[in-house]
């Protein structure tokens, strides 16, 4: 794990090798420590819309990713699912002759993994 602090960030310093090795700012950041985590969560936060959460879900973890930006997943195979477990792929939006939406029907598809 690399974290590049900002500068006038106050950071852990230790000596290895006899060489000093900066390590993990101890500013306080801009925003709230999020307030629902629980004893063996993690949370990388960014800022106050972009969050990285690892929680125990009784013998699983439950992973929460949510960005202000673009999420990006990149990958030789991405598994988007467990086989059986219809995914959304489209919609289709229907209107009327005044162009008022007078349905929305989802397209699925049964693949789980992404192509």
């Amino acid at each position: 794990m690399w974290i590049v602090p900002h500068e006038g960030d106050v950071v852990e310093v230790a000596e290895t090798d006899r060489e000093f090795v900066a390590r993990f700012p101890h500013s306080a950041p801009p925003f709230e420590i999020p307030d629902s985590l629980a004893e063996g969560d993690f949370a990388f936060k960014f800022d106050d819309d972009t969050e990285i959460r690892v929680q125990r879900s009784g013998e699983s973890f439950d992973v929460h990713v949510r960005a202000s930006g673009t999420v990006h997943v990149d990958g030789q195979e991405i598994d988007l699912g467990e086989a059986g477990v219809p995914l959304i792929t489209g919609l289709e939006v229907q209107r009327d002759g005044d162009g008022n939406v007078t349905d929305v029907i989802p397209e699925y598809t049964d693949k789980t993994r992404a192509e």
